[in-house]
């Protein structure tokens, strides 16, 4: 086994996920954690399931 450093195993930090912030007007906010709540999940899977739906539908 080759022990040289050819880059196969290093983090390349543009392939990470981004981070985005998605700015909700309070009322949409309020019902989407009243809508978390009642299903089990948290605010962040609701609202990656519908950008994840929202994407699929395109």
């Amino acid at each position: 086994m080759d022990s040289g450093d050819d880059g196969r195993y290093r983090i390349d930090p543009d392939k990470l996920p981004k981070k985005l912030d998605i700015d909700l007007p309070p009322a949409l906010l309020k019902k989407l954690a009243e809508n978390a709540a009642a299903t089990g999940r948290s605010l962040d899977e609701l609202i990656l399931e519908i950008l994840d739906q929202y994407l699929q539908d395109r």
